[in-house]
């Protein structure tokens, strides 16, 4: 995914700002607006058969953008894929903790955010190679063939959800004596809604509007490395790779508390977004791209312990039953935050300093977190669950 969208971001470049802004929203709306039906798919459908019918579908829509021209498809074809996306990922999340169990599921978790991350660093330059050695067509034909391999997964994974027939691959692995009122192990749960859960529910509300406040850097941070500090391209990149190396220190973090508690981890979770929002509050005043080097790799590393660390918490507090439906809310949600953040660095760039949009972007973080931390920690604390 990261391969085929630097190259068509370059591809959207050399067409001007809407067509790339276009191809963002194409990327990002799909997986904000179909959450419910996602949600419901994933819970319903046997995984087997939605991962491959699915995987099988998004290599030939990537087939087909690697020979199509047109703006308008290929804008389309995005879609597509982002469509296919937002079935595909509930899935994969909700099949995690039965793979995984309890007590193995942060680690899981963790390994899983390093794989991704991986594929943020290496996906970007490979694609720069690529394009520089061949054009866009290569990258794009690669891309299908991972599209293959999710197909492949949907085949050969043991661990399956909603089978015609229930067998012993088809078992969860939890254990039957997970502690009450958590989602590994507990069985049906019916009428499940996220915000009974006032602690997971409160959780995933300061993530998203945290990341409403602070996801205006995605826009101005490009502004602000190569105009305001007048970094080179080199070290733009450079200071994208330190990030998501920070990614993956924090989610090894995660990792290595696999016993904390469900309140525990949740106030973890505050103090990695006061962190975050902190370290982008502070980078509008570096007097370099090597201090903002720095700043990153700790904003990285807060991003890391609070992908992992959401992705636990929703392992655990969400019924069996219904985590297709949880990991769909919870994506959506976070592609809307991103939305509204995107939006709202395109509105500032064009008004105010970039290093001026930072720092703000990053004391309106702060000011959230302050304010919904302790509503959150507060309902760790109350006895009992919700």
């Amino acid at each position: 995914d990261y391969l085929a969208a630097t190259v068509l971001a370059l591809t959207m470049q050399a067409v001007g700002g809407y067509a790339v802004a276009a191809l963002l929203v194409a990327a990002t709306l799909p997986t904000a607006v179909a959450g419910p039906v996602a949600g419901r798919n994933a819970d319903r459908v046997d995984s087997r058969l939605l991962l491959t019918a699915v995987g099988l579908a998004q290599a030939g829509c990537c087939l087909a953008l690697a020979f199509v021209t047109g703006t308008v498809a290929v804008i389309a074809l995005v879609a597509a894929l982002a469509c296919g996306l937002a079935l595909t990922a509930p899935t994969f999340a909700a099949l995690l903790p039965d793979m995984a169990g309890r007590a193995a599921l942060p680690r899981a978790a963790a390994i899983r955010q390093t794989a991704t991350s991986i594929g943020a660093l290496a996906g970007p330059a490979l694609a720069g190679l690529l394009v520089g050695w061949s054009g866009t067509r290569l990258p794009l034909l690669l891309d299908a063939v991972s599209y293959l391999a999710v197909a492949a997964a949907g085949l050969t994974i043991r661990t399956r959800r909603n089978a015609p027939t229930a067998g012993p691959a088809a078992a969860p692995r939890a254990s039957a004596s997970a502690s009450p009122g958590t989602g590994v192990g507990t069985g049906r749960v019916p009428g499940w809604r996220m915000r009974d859960d006032r602690l997971l529910f409160g959780t995933v509300a300061l993530l998203a509007m945290m990341i409403c406040a602070v996801g205006a850097i995605g826009v101005a941070e490009v502004f602000f490395v190569r105009v305001g500090l007048g970094a080179s391209a080199t070290a733009f990149g450079l200071v994208g790779t330190v990030w998501m190396a920070g990614i993956i220190g924090g989610a090894w973090l995660v990792a290595r508390a696999p016993g904390a508690g469900d309140a525990a981890l949740a106030g973890r979770l505050v103090l990695a977004a006061g962190a975050l929002s902190a370290t982008v509050a502070a980078s509008g005043f570096v007097p370099s791209v090597w201090w903002l080097a720095g700043l990153w790799a700790v904003g990285g590393c807060c991003n890391g312990v609070l992908s992992a660390g959401i992705g636990v918490l929703l392992g655990r507090r969400v019924p069996e039953r219904y985590r297709g439906r949880g990991a769909a809310g919870f994506n959506a949600v976070l592609s809307a935050a991103n939305l509204v953040g995107f939006l709202g660095g395109g509105l500032l760039i064009d008004r105010l300093p970039s290093g001026t949009v930072m720092s703000g972007c990053g004391l309106v973080g702060v000011v959230v977190v302050a304010v919904s931390g302790p509503l959150i920690l507060r309902a760790g604390l109350r006895p009992g669950r919700p």
